[in-house]
């Protein structure tokens, strides 16, 4: 840490290349500064804000900006490696049987839209849940469905920076545990990830970091 003109700064120089992050606000995204030149990392990647993310998450977030550069690389062996030491250490979630007649009776309760009173929004696009649902798995969404909170009383709830699959992924988990049909991309499941995490949805975040480790 040094000082420049009365502002704080962190500065790393070492395996992972060279970056400066001031120490006011350090959590901001705009006070992250970029990874400089360095030949021992090859391609460059940004860093990823450590803000909101597990140690499970914020490994496969970096793993992810490894591949989306295009170029294997001993950092992808490296967080895979620590991912496998997660999937020894990490407990199995509880599981239990269920009929296949309730998992069907959850589904058709998540595409009930006739007695949906929620509103999850992405921009324009909306999609209905159930507050009853949404409250008994969420301590988060609980309090946001509670008075005197905005989302209280306009039973609508932005959701930002996810995409539409992802937000539906993380509904039929919520609903039913399971997805029917085609497997959301990648991304969309680490988006569906970081939303568990934000709304404090234990048993979906355990089902899906569980997933990841195994692929």
């Amino acid at each position: 840490m040094y000082t420049d003109e009365h502002v704080r700064w962190w500065f790393y120089e070492g395996p992972l290349g060279q970056f400066w992050c001031e120490f006011k606000d350090a959590d901001r995204w705009d006070c992250i500064r970029s990874y400089g030149d360095h030949d021992r990392l090859t391609p460059k990647i940004n860093p990823e804000c450590h803000s909101g993310h597990s140690a499970l998450s914020l490994a496969l977030a970096i793993r992810r900006k490894l591949l989306l550069s295009d170029c294997e690389h001993e950092y992808v062996r490296r967080v895979d490696g620590l991912l496998s030491v997660f999937s020894e250490s990490s407990s199995c979630p509880r599981t239990v049987l269920v009929n296949a007649n309730t998992a069907d009776i959850w589904a058709a309760a998540l595409d009930d839209t006739e007695h949906s009173d929620v509103e999850l929004r992405i921009g324009q696009d909306i999609v209905k849940a159930h507050a009853v649902v949404l409250c008994n798995a969420s301590p988060v969404l609980k309090a946001m469905l509670s008075a005197p909170m905005l989302e209280a009383r306009s039973r609508i709830i932005p959701v930002p920076d996810v995409s539409i699959e992802a937000l539906r992924y993380l509904l039929a988990l919520i609903y039913t545990g399971s997805w029917e049909g085609q497997e959301p991309s990648s991304i969309s499941q680490l988006e569906a990830l970081d939303l568990a995490h934000r709304w404090q949805l234990k048993h979906v975040v355990e089902g899906l970091e569980a997933k990841k480790i195994k692929k």
